[in-house]
């Protein structure tokens, strides 16, 4: 009768990037976004001086994303294909990240990757999943607030907000991070044995 909760943290197959030099600022297209605020955002971006990497969602049709890449095709921005490199990878080269409602956000952050909240299209619902209200992410609400926000990450040594994102998953910058399965699966073997426990559980009222 009794209940207890036991928070183990998401298992994730992302890496940290560690002693390498990051420079360039990443971009998540999602379906919603339209190329014609795309262009406009790149744009700017562009010619504020910043190096680019651009990312669509692999749910976009092929023929947005024919159109996406023939619009890009007139800045010197780097394309990642979700079906070609990995999120690993991506985010092995980028410092921070641009994107609208999309829980690609916490996958950067996991990866100490900054996440930056900005409606490329302007949505219904904004910060879906909270991502702003939890401090995970950083909240831009124009193209002017957007340059100077990404110009002041990219200069500054800031880290993400590890608080927001252990919220999310409670094994983030600890010693169980990455070794998700091997605590859920010790943490089972143990109650069942009644043995000492690896985490301390959380009562709920319920």
């Amino acid at each position: 009768k009794e209940r207890r909760v036991f928070l183990s943290g998401q298992k994730k197959l992302l890496q940290k990037v560690i002693g390498r030099r990051r420079e360039k600022l990443g971009v998540a297209i999602n379906t919603l976004d339209s190329n014609e605020n795309i262009a406009d955002m790149i744009s700017y971006l562009y010619f504020s001086g910043f190096s680019l990497k651009v990312r669509w969602h692999p749910g976009l049709s092929k023929r947005k994303v024919k159109e996406l890449l023939f619009s890009l095709k007139k800045f010197k921005v780097e394309v990642s294909n979700p079906f070609q490199e990995s999120l690993v990878e991506f985010f092995s080269d980028i410092k921070c990240l641009i994107s609208g409602n999309s829980s690609i956000h916490l996958e950067a952050a996991l990866s100490d990757v900054i996440p930056i909240y900005y409606e490329i299209t302007a949505s219904d619902i904004s910060d879906y999943y909270g991502y702003v209200e939890s401090g995970l992410a950083k909240k831009c609400f124009s193209l002017k607030d957007l340059g100077e926000t990404v110009e002041s990450v990219m200069d500054d040594c800031e880290t993400v907000n590890k608080n927001a994102v252990r919220r999310y998953s409670s094994t983030y910058s600890t010693e169980w991070e990455g070794n998700e399965g091997e605590l859920v699966a010790q943490t089972m073997i143990r109650l069942s044995e009644n043995k000492k426990l690896l985490l301390q559980p959380i009562s709920l009222d319920l």
